[in-house]
């Protein structure tokens, strides 16, 4: 009887131990049968975004790079789409923002390339059109991108469509690191319970 209760504290302190893990991150939880739990945002990621900026025009490259390095953001230059795509596949960009017409790959076949590969993380993508028409912003939308900008852009609205997308990656991050400790701390209560003899594991997670 000892080695029983002592067994079954010792899961329920690690069932305990997994609500408490889930605590650590994310903003709202939707629980099973309609409950809502609040939890804290505290995002693991706090490195340097990386920015890549793809424009045929030097110019506007320069303009890009002085804006988002005020920001203290890294910046990547690339002078066409192909360009673009190649340093993309290295795996380490976070943010685009590419120029619509572009020779070799425009910015519309950039955004396609990137919706259909695979890379393990989101990448927000801002597009810079000199175009105003609606079916032109509708195109831009439907291609994978999550905003736009037109020419010419004002800097600050530049930076605050920048800010807006670095907080949307926030929260991407925020949820995978939310995935990743529920998935760590299901599989180390998983280990105890197996450890257990089935006629004491009964344990109602509301008693937690």
């Amino acid at each position: 009887m000892w080695y029983a209760a002592m067994t079954k504290d010792a899961a329920q302190r690690s069932l305990r131990t997994f609500y408490e893990a889930v605590k650590i991150h994310a903003a709202r939880y939707h629980l099973p049968g309609g409950k809502q739990q609040t939890f804290l945002i505290k995002p693991r990621w706090k490195r340097i975004m990386n920015v890549l900026i793809a424009d045929d025009n030097d110019l506007v490259l320069d303009l890009l790079g002085d804006i988002l390095k005020s920001l203290n953001y890294a910046v990547v230059r690339a002078r066409d789409g192909q360009e673009a795509w190649a340093i993309y596949q290295r795996g380490s960009v976070q943010l685009i923002i590419t120029d619509w017409a572009m020779p070799r790959m425009n910015g519309l076949e950039l955004c396609r390339k990137i919706r259909s590969s695979d890379t393990g993380h989101y990448t927000y993508i801002i597009v810079i059109t000199g175009g105003g028409r609606k079916n032109e912003l509708l195109e831009i939308l439907q291609c994978g991108a999550d905003d736009y900008i037109k020419k010419p852009f004002d800097p600050k609205e530049l930076q605050a469509r920048v800010k807006a997308g670095e907080r949307i990656l926030l929260l991407e991050e925020a949820h995978n690191n939310l995935q990743r400790t529920l998935i760590e701390s299901r599989n180390k209560l998983r280990v105890v319970l197996d450890s257990l003899p089935e006629e004491i594991v009964s344990i109602d997670a509301n008693c937690c």
